[in-house]
C-alpha cells in the first residue's frame, strides 16, 4: 500500500498516462517522418499517401487519447481507457505491417516492442 494520499496518487497516474500519450505521438511523428524518407530514398515501394494516411491516423490516435485523458475518460473508465490504447497501438500497428509488405515490413520490428 502506498502512504500517499488518494489526491497525489491521481496526479502522477494523470501525468504518467499525459506522458505515455505524448510519448506515442512522438513515436509515430517520428516512424512517420522515417518512412516519407524511406520513400523518397526509393528504400520503399509504398507512396506516400499511404505513408501519411498511416502515419497521419497513428498520430491521430494519440491526440485522441489525449484529448480523451483532458475529458476526464480515463479517470471514469480507467480500464477500458488503458485497453483501447493498446488495442489502438496493436491495430495501427498491424495495419503498418500488412500495408508494407507483412514479415518483410520495416515496421515488423515494431511487433516486438
Amino acid at each position: 500500500m502506498s502512504s500517499e494520499p488518494p489526491s497525489r496518487q491521481h496526479e502522477r497516474l494523470r501525468r504518467f498516462r499525459t506522458s505515455v500519450q505524448r510519448t506515442r505521438a512522438l513515436a509515430y511523428l517520428l516512424a512517420t517522418l522515417l518512412a516519407v524518407a524511406l520513400v523518397a530514398a526509393g528504400v520503399c515501394r509504398y507512396t506516400y499517401g499511404m505513408t501519411l494516411l498511416l502515419g497521419g491516423g497513428a498520430v491521430l490516435t494519440a491526440l485522441l487519447f489525449w484529448l480523451a485523458l483532458r475529458a476526464g475518460l480515463a479517470d471514469a473508465h480507467p480500464r477500458l481507457y488503458d485497453a483501447a490504447w493498446l488495442l489502438t497501438d496493436a491495430v495501427v500497428i498491424s495495419c503498418a505491417v500488412v500495408v508494407t509488405g507483412g514479415a518483410r515490413s520495416p515496421w515488423f520490428l515494431w511487433y516486438l516492442a
